[in-house]
């Protein structure tokens, strides 16, 4: 049975499921938000990315090369060796690649990089070891993401297909990342949160998810909450309530004070310190919600954040997707 309360802080309605057994009352999701999240998760593995016309105004922009003849002429070689095509809809021409590592001029040194960056080099450091220039370092940390993303989604592919396998024992962890301020007038930083599942006997990682969608404009979000009256709706019911909008984030520093009020009171007593923390996380809207916003903290310039519960259920999904085949 549905049952709405009214929690302290921000003014909004957290509504629960009532559970008529033990009397708690977990907070309700959005299942619009929770399919969102688990979209943005599948798409790097559902389908193969096939090259198609670079304009993205072209009406051929979403149509593969491997169209036909109706979208697309073959149109010999570039100097490289690159086979190019000839767009019918806007006319442009454009080269796709046979080889990833194409146009690097040293692809020998790909394999000491990786081993660097895997191994936490600091970037200066990189660049004196492999004898590259900064800029070229860059560039190859967008190559390895490009690859890496690509190898993930060849073999989940598979799982999404069906691979049968008799048994998973699978682990899962979460970690915190720090990003650095990028604003020397503004020097708090960005905490994103990832959660990952691992295969006991191989090691391998389904996943390592970040609380985060780089695809996302925050002002065009923002305005477009503001038209919807988001801010003032209650979380599951939101269109966007898997996205933290400016106005969660201030009403995180709220809950925050409070918080920071009961541990700032000093006390010898064990007992009311153990009280105290279980009356801090009773007063928040939502438990399941964690307050990883703070003073030192704020939400990032580009893209936006997700809310990391949102992410943890769409992993959880994502997981039941790639073990359809999985015996145990």
């Amino acid at each position: 049975m549905n049952d709405g309360y009214t929690a302290s802080g921000g003014g909004t309605s957290v509504h629960a499921l009532r559970c008529k057994f033990c009397g708690e009352s977990p907070a309700i999701k959005s299942n619009l938000a929770i399919y969102e999240e688990l979209t943005r998760l599948l798409d790097d593995i559902k389908t193969a990315p096939t090259p198609s016309c670079p304009d993205s105004q072209c009406a051929n922009h979403i149509i593969p090369v491997n169209a036909g003849k109706r979208h697309y002429q073959s149109f010999g070689k570039a100097a490289s060796g690159s086979k190019r095509y000839l767009c019918k809809a806007c006319g442009r021409t454009f080269a796709v690649s046979s080889k990833s590592t194409l146009r690097q001029r040293q692809p020998d040194k790909n394999q000491i990089v990786f081993s660097l960056l895997m191994n936490k080099s600091p970037m200066r450091r990189i660049c004196e070891v492999a004898d590259i220039h900064p800029e070229t370092l860059y560039q190859r940390i967008d190559f390895f993401y490009r690859q890496c993303k690509a190898f993930v989604a060849a073999h989940e592919r598979l799982l999404l297909d069906g691979m049968a396998i008799p048994r998973l024992y699978i682990a899962v962890d979460r970690q915190d990342y720090t990003v650095n301020w990028s604003n020397q007038h503004d020097k708090r930083n960005v905490v994103m949160h990832a959660v990952g599942s691992a295969d006991h006997s191989s090691g391998y990682v389904f996943g390592m998810h970040l609380d985060f969608d780089p695809s996302l404009d925050p002002a065009q979000i923002e305005a477009d909450a503001a038209v919807r009256n988001d801010q003032v709706i209650s979380h599951p019911f939101r269109q966007y309530a898997r996205l933290w909008l400016k106005a969660d984030y201030v009403d995180s520093l709220r809950q925050r004070r409070r918080m920071r009020g009961r541990k700032n009171r000093i006390t010898k007593d064990v007992t009311t310190d153990v009280t105290d923390t279980y009356d801090t996380h009773a007063d928040r809207q939502d438990v399941e919600a964690p307050l990883s916003q703070s003073f030192d903290t704020t939400l990032p310039d580009k893209g936006m954040q997700v809310h990391s519960e949102y992410t943890l259920y769409g992993h959880f999904f994502y997981l039941k997707r790639l073990f359809g085949g999985v015996e145990r």
